[in-house]
């Protein structure tokens, strides 16, 4: 059916996501309660040139960008008046501030003391993080997020204000934020082709911890780990809360150099090696080969996760529960990786993590394919998301 003759309640939006190694971007129509159709989708790797320095990973990622947004307004057989953008790190900075406010004397909890509080806590993280984080925060920084993630009232739970009469609050508010001028080289990609620069931005951290939330069940107590090229994030989700998210720098390229370089081999042959070893299709000499390469890897894996799980400011055991999300076939070897008897030191329960891989293949199944379309774990995140705030706001 022409999209001229579409149902009044049919949107369509162009969902992009940008990480440390490619970027993605997808057109999905949303329908009522019908799954997220995509009608075209694809995603570009982000080439990196000899330096590597913040200002040429800058560019060299809008390069990709463009690309990516070029072919897709090319291809896209209707022109959204959506646009969502999600950033993965390094793209943001982001903390969940824990509130308390605590007195003798009765005080009254209403919609504008919570918007003081929420301001107040605003310019507390952007003055705490713009210093430690000066090349994603400057002078001019944007927030992303603020959501109120968990409030109780005299130690109850609620979501309902009404100026009711407290002497105790809690408040856990999930905040992010990236500067003024990274937001603003991605909205002029998109203005340039799409003639619309009114982009709502997310993170991906709060997507996918809204989207998990729905999609699988079990407890409210969770880590999920997020494997891009560059870099890898570790979420803690307690109570239902996001915690924190924690970052270090060695994503599944690390795997792809380090197994190119003992072969003697280019990054592109590396991958399709593991890709075939973890098919179990692999000729014996390679499979030996390549089981020494991958344990090397999974070893200096382990050491950063470590070293970046000691530096963190959780003061309690991580939950025994850990999603693994990512691009490639190869994220079954990070999910070996997390289960190692090692790790088990960090667990509630002192046991090895019980792993369970998030893959395109089980967030597909919410979705729709139009013919052609690329299957992509973190545009299914998204456009799953984006079907939820739709459905919040009609």
């Amino acid at each position: 059916m022409s999209a001229w003759f579409q149902k009044a309640n049919t949107e369509h939006a162009l969902i992009f996501y940008i990480d440390s190694s490619s970027v993605g971007a997808a057109v999905v129509r949303f329908s009522g309660n019908a799954k997220p159709l995509f009608l075209w989708s694809g995603r570009s790797e982000i080439v990196l040139g000899v330096e590597l320095d913040f200002a040429s990973f800058q560019n060299s990622t809008i390069q990709a960008f463009k690309k990516i947004i070029t072919t897709c307004a090319k291809e896209s057989p209707v022109r959204p008046k959506i646009i969502i953008g999600i950033l993965s790190s390094p793209w943001f900075v982001s903390q969940t501030r824990m509130v308390h406010i605590e007195s003798d004397k009765p005080f009254v909890v209403n919609d504008s003391l919570l918007r003081k509080v929420i301001a107040d806590e605003s310019k507390a993280f952007e003055e705490e993080h713009r210093k430690s984080n000066d090349i994603i925060l400057d002078d001019d920084n944007v927030t992303i997020e603020i959501k109120n993630m968990h409030l109780e009232l005299n130690g109850y739970p609620t979501v309902l204000i009404q100026n009711q009469s407290v002497i105790n609050l809690k408040l856990a508010l999930f905040i992010s934020m990236s500067s003024q001028q990274i937001l603003e080289s991605f909205k002029e990609v998109v203005a340039k082709t799409f003639h619309n620069d009114k982009i709502i931005f997310h993170t991906l951290p709060f997507v996918t911890y809204s989207t998990l939330r729905d999609i699988v069940p079990g407890p409210d107590q969770f880590i999920f780990i997020d494997i891009n090229g560059e870099i890898t994030d570790l979420s803690i989700v307690n109570r239902g809360v996001i915690i924190e998210t924690i970052s270090f720098p060695l994503g599944y390229n690390f795997l792809f150099r380090h197994v190119a370089k003992s072969l003697a081999t280019t990054t592109d042959e590396a991958r399709t090696l593991l890709e075939s070893y973890n098919d179990q299709t692999l000729h014996e000499d390679y499979a030996t080969k390549l089981k020494a390469d991958i344990s090397y890897a999974k070893q200096e894996w382990l050491k950063s996760l470590g070293h970046a799980l000691q530096l963190s400011s959780f003061e309690y055991f991580l939950p025994n529960m850990a999603y693994v999300l990512g691009h490639h076939s190869t994220i079954n070897f990070f999910a070996d990786f997390i289960s190692d008897e090692k790790l088990k030191q960090y667990t509630m329960s002192n046991r090895p993590f019980t792993v369970q891989v998030v893959s395109s293949t089980v967030l597909g199944s919410f979705c729709e394919m139009a013919p052609g379309s690329q299957r992509d774990i973190f545009l299914f995140l998204a456009a799953l998301f984006q079907k939820k705030m739709l459905g919040l706001q009609s």
